[in-house]
């Protein structure tokens, strides 16, 4: 199932202010932020955020489980 940056409902939206003409999914995203495809198991961080590469289908993302990293006042 590919899902869109807004089923995300626990993340603030502005996070992905800056890739939002770029990407539609949560995949495009993380290879907008890795710089290329990443590989089973990578860990993939973003602001507050990590992403983990469940499964790859060849070169398509197909499951990713994200991790929300408590964001100090200090951020």
């Amino acid at each position: 199932t590919r899902l869109g940056i807004g089923s995300l409902t626990l993340i603030d939206p502005d996070v992905f202010e800056e890739y939002e003409s770029e990407a539609e999914t949560i995949a495009g995203i993380i290879l907008l932020v890795n710089g290329n495809f990443p590989i089973k198991n990578q860990q993939i961080q973003y602001k507050n955020l990590e992403f983990t590469v469940l499964s790859m289908d060849n070169r398509r993302i197909q499951n990713i489980k994200v991790k929300i990293h408590e964001v100090s006042d200090e951020e």
